[in-house]
């Protein structure tokens, strides 16, 4: 493609390094340095700008579906339950 780099001193990223890339900058996983250059190769490429487009999309709407968990989960109370009726104490640092 013929992207040019928003900075003189980096290089552009090739779109086959900012596709390895994406996940982790979508999870945050980036450096600084890294974070930057695929920003800036996705913000300008016509090719992957759409891959990161979907990712965030996908990211979002997972994000938006998880349920807090607000009390104990069923089974861990039923186990809990049960081993104390048989004697045993829970950990008091917990």
């Amino acid at each position: 493609m013929d992207n040019q780099p928003m900075s003189p001193d980096m290089p552009m990223m090739d779109c086959e390094t900012a596709m390895q890339l994406l996940w982790d900058l979508l999870d945050g996983k980036l450096g600084p340095v890294d974070e930057m250059a695929v920003r800036e190769h996705v913000n300008m490429c016509r090719h992957c700008h759409p891959h990161a487009t979907f990712g965030e999309i996908v990211l979002n709407a997972v994000a938006a579906q998880r349920q807090p968990i607000t009390e104990e989960l069923p089974l861990r109370s039923r186990v809990l339950d049960a081993l104390r009726a048989e004697g045993f104490e829970a950990p008091s640092d917990r």
